[in-house]
């Protein structure tokens, strides 16, 4: 199904970054401790966040670096794909915690929809 397509691409991102993986086994290992959870998604988030241009930065920034878990990019087409992956992978991190594990906890759910308002916002169709 496309479910199991979507889940499938997700593990390859974790895998794509070796330093997710002890992540991800510590939330298979202990899945009701919700630090973990903030803190999987606070290192997901900041790889997010250092994948975005500053926008102050001079139109030069084509040749500009970023560092993502270790691993060291040139800004190009490559850095909207970095950010696609980033963005779902978090998404599925949040809501996987707060749907099978701690559906009560306020803490993820609200870093959840704020993360989700800030990368989607409101695109909806103006008219």
């Amino acid at each position: 199904t496309s479910s199991n397509t979507i889940v499938k691409k997700l593990y390859k991102t974790v895998l794509k970054y070796p330093e997710l993986i002890p992540l991800e086994e510590e939330r298979m290992k202990s899945p009701y401790h919700v630090m973990g959870w903030i803190n999987y998604l606070d290192l997901v988030e900041d790889a997010y966040n250092n994948t975005k241009i500053d926008t102050n930065q001079k139109k030069k920034t084509t040749n500009k670096m970023m560092d993502i878990f270790g691993h060291r990019f040139v800004l190009t087409e490559e850095r909207e794909e970095i950010q696609y992956d980033l963005s779902r992978l978090y998404v599925w991190i949040g809501r996987r915690a707060v749907e099978y594990y701690l559906p009560g906890s306020y803490k993820i759910w609200k870093r959840l929809l704020n993360f989700q308002l800030r990368c989607y916002g409101n695109k909806t169709n103006k008219k």
